[in-house]
């Protein structure tokens, strides 16, 4: 892609960040960059990896949680040993963005494989002391346009209760 292109994208994307909170449509964001919807689509898609509505809904959704994390102090503890005995504490609010995670295709044998290894090395990443203990993978298999959200966190942090409030808030947030 050349420069063009991208500098059109980036006025998208700036256009993108400051109306998240309202309906965006195709055309409309056609429109900012001067293409035709038809060529932003494929332009969008070839510069950001994704659609300009998977841009969106990741954006939104990345903005509900990083909201999240503020309004609840607990989705920011953290946790050490002093003097042997156990301390915790809340930390600094962080950025939480979701990672894009592309599986083999789906009859691939390996498949299965592949995504318990991502997925376990995100549950392993989590750091008691250091942070964060909650982070987002988004995985889908190369064969589909559809995929999963993983919302991975320490279990200290949830329990049955709090994990319906935090989905609810997290759902009035997004919307």
């Amino acid at each position: 892609m050349n420069d063009r292109y991208r500098i059109r994208v980036a006025q998208v994307l700036h256009y993108i960040e400051e109306n998240l909170d309202r309906t965006l449509q195709l055309a409309e964001l056609a429109e900012i960059s001067h293409f035709s919807p038809y060529h932003f689509h494929r332009i969008f898609g070839g510069v950001m990896g994704e659609t300009a509505s998977d841009y969106v809904r990741r954006r939104r959704l990345e903005t509900a949680v990083n909201q999240l994390i503020i309004h609840h102090p607990a989705l920011r503890l953290r946790f050490r040993q002093t003097n042997g005995e156990p301390e915790q504490r809340i930390g600094d609010p962080f950025t939480c963005q979701i990672e894009q995670i592309v599986l083999p295709p789906r009859h691939d044998p390996h498949a299965s494989a592949v995504e318990t290894a991502h997925l376990n090395a995100a549950n392993a990443a989590l750091n008691l002391e250091k942070g964060p203990l909650l982070r987002l993978l988004h995985l889908r298999h190369a064969d589909s346009q559809n995929g999963r959200l993983h919302i991975i966190i320490h279990h200290l942090l949830v329990d049955g209760v709090s994990w319906r409030i935090l989905l609810q808030d997290l759902t009035t947030l997004y919307h």
